[in-house]
């Protein structure tokens, strides 16, 4: 949810599994100002959660399974529902309804750890740049680098966090011990910039042949102008039609190449070294796709696209985790979720985040990064009926019949909360949008109360 968001139309219904409802309280989505409007104006506070029906109240009670904490510990006993929602599926996607809530973060990583544990899961990946997360992977898997540099070079301050450096120790730990259970890699799906992807395309081509690497060099030019240190090029989306035609062209051109000599390139090479440098330049072109509209939820497209190449590139045994936003990972149309089910085909689990009230970490509009902090939410929303339980935290699974007035509601469409990287305090009730829950998750995680992220200084390595 870094970008520009994709539209909010109604969700696709998506195919029952027959899993056993469960809700996990532990909360969030990302979302931006202004895509739910000033509905729902009602006073929040204690007197919210005092308005809520009592059979719904109570029905929650009786079907969420409370856990005791976010942290990863040994005794996994309070997250066995994780097993019985997830089954054999080989994707899981964790949503988060804020990019800056450390009991997010920390849960995610419990998730995993318990995932890899007890599910065999192989592969965690991030709404992060695909390219520039297989360093952080080189680090996971081998030691190679700084991981506190390896994270300023996401880019993004939300994953320049104490929270996801724990994460990174905690695979790096795992890996140095595993005995015979297969490697975590910690990567990205994500594709806003463009820099290390024409980078990784020129270096592999060097490696081969100093011609075509001079030709395809000067064929990505037109992206890679004013690139420095890999970030947003110049305002690819602002030049005429003409330029980006023959710029979208050129990139083609060059994708072309690569395959018309595949087999002459992993001969020289090897398979994974080409599939990289091939990726990337889809990489190139995704991001062509997004900057110039060329078609719509471009990036929600693009990420699924490349969740599900990672998976294929993991091998048949390969499971993975994504990390993104919850309206990214969502069914909702348009979005990585609803791409993933409807058009990469993938069988997958999505648990979404909620969380009652606290603070999170975003960039006050005109401000800067700050502390946010919000109360209790008005009656009509998801997080004050999940509030009106009293657990500090919990999961629902979205599955089972819904028929009954105690827990029809939970159908909706119902306010859910949704706060990106940026945030308006005088505008609070606009970070809502009508969510049709059991539409768009598999389950919930919530959190009665949250904190902010650690955010870490920026220091970038010496190369992206």
């Amino acid at each position: 949810m870094f970008e520009d968001m994709a539209n909010l139309s109604d969700p696709r219904r998506r195919a029952k599994r027959g899993i056993r409802a469960v809700l996990v309280c532990v909360g969030g989505t990302l979302f931006v100002n202004g895509c739910g409007g000033e509905r729902g104006t009602d006073p929040g506070g204690e007197d919210s959660l005092a308005s809520i029906d009592s059979t719904r109240t109570a029905w929650l009670n009786g079907v969420v399974a409370p856990f005791e904490t976010a942290t990863v510990r040994n005794d996994r006993s309070d997250l066995s529902v994780l097993g019985t929602i997830v089954g054999d599926s080989r994707m899981v996607s964790l949503g988060e309804a804020t990019h800056g809530t450390r009991e997010f973060f920390q849960m995610k990583h419990r998730v995993l750890d318990y995932l890899v544990r007890e599910l065999g899961f192989t592969h965690f990946a991030l709404e992060a740049s695909l390219p520039e997360m297989n360093r952080v992977d080189e680090w996971v898997t081998a030691g190679v680098g700084d991981p506190v540099a390896l994270l300023s070079g996401q880019y993004f301050w939300t994953w320049r966090t104490q929270s996801v450096l724990d994460l990174m120790t905690w695979a790096r730990e795992y890996n140095q011990t595993r005995g015979p259970r297969p490697a975590v890699h910690i990567l990205g799906f994500d594709m806003q910039y463009p820099g290390m992807a024409i980078h990784n395309v020129n270096q592999y081509l060097s490696g081969i042949e100093a011609d075509s690497a001079m030709w395809t060099a000067e064929r990505l030019s037109c992206m890679s102008a004013n690139n420095a240190r890999g970030a947003f090029p110049f305002d690819y989306g602002s030049r005429d039609a003409t330029y980006r035609a023959e710029c979208r062209g050129a990139i083609d051109d060059v994708m072309d190449f690569l395959d018309r000599h595949q087999a002459e390139y992993v001969a020289l090479t090897s398979e994974p070294s080409f599939a990289l440098a091939r990726q990337s330049v889809r990489l190139i072109q995704q991001f062509e796709d997004m900057k110039s509209a060329r078609i719509g939820s471009a990036r929600d497209r693009a990420m699924a696209e490349n969740a599900a190449w990672l998976l294929e590139r993991g091998g048949p045994d390969a499971k993975i985790v994504l990390w993104a936003h919850n309206l990214h990972v969502s069914r909702r149309a348009g979005f990585m979720g609803d791409f993933l089910t409807n058009e990469e085909g993938i069988d997958h689990i999505i648990f979404g985040f909620s969380f009652l009230r606290g603070r999170f970490t975003a960039v006050t509009l005109g401000v800067g990064l700050e502390t946010q902090v919000v109360d209790i939410p008005p009656p009509d929303t998801y997080a004050a009926h999940f509030g009106s339980t009293g657990f500090d935290r919990f999961i629902l699974s979205l599955d089972g019949p819904l028929a009954d007035p105690e827990s029809s509601w939970l159908i909706g469409p119902r306010r859910f909360r949704s706060i990106g990287c940026c945030y308006n305090p005088s505008s609070a009730s606009s970070y809502f949008y009508d969510a049709q829950l059991t539409d768009e998750y598999d389950a919930i995680i919530y959190f009665a109360q949250t904190t902010e992220t650690l955010v870490l200084p920026f220091t970038p390595p010496d190369q992206f």
